[in-house]
């Protein structure tokens, strides 16, 4: 679904932000992936608005990073390296390490890229 993203407050972003990765986890299915990257788009299109906004509100996201579930963890750490990376970094990691799919090799990935030079977070 097409939200006016402009409209929100940058909590209220922030708070589609988690309920997106929450609701994104729960949809995981290896045999069904389309409604689990349907979501990845919508969280793109939030992170994205809140990028946009004066002072980037991504900002808002870094305590997201600590958060007990672990979807909402890897989006907020792949959405926050470009501001915060060593706390972004400690987070994917630790994702990473539990090889869990689909968030730990996502997260291990991630990293990959960043450390190979072949993707520069912004």
């Amino acid at each position: 679904m097409k939200r006016n993203l402009s409209r929100l407050t940058e909590v209220e972003l922030r708070d589609l932000f988690e309920a997106l990765c929450i609701e994104r986890g729960e949809k995981w299915d290896v045999e069904n992936v389309r409604p689990y990257n349907k979501l990845y788009l919508e969280i793109v299109d939030v992170a994205a608005e809140m990028k946009r906004r004066p002072g980037d509100a991504r900002h808002l996201l870094i305590p997201l990073l600590k958060h007990e579930d672990w979807q909402v963890r890897l989006k907020a750490g792949t959405n926050t390296y470009a501001i915060a990376p060593q706390e972004a970094r400690e987070a994917l990691q630790w994702l990473s390490n539990t090889m869990v799919s689909p968030i730990g090799p996502e997260a291990g990935f991630f990293l990959f890229w960043i450390d190979r030079g072949e993707f520069i977070p912004t």
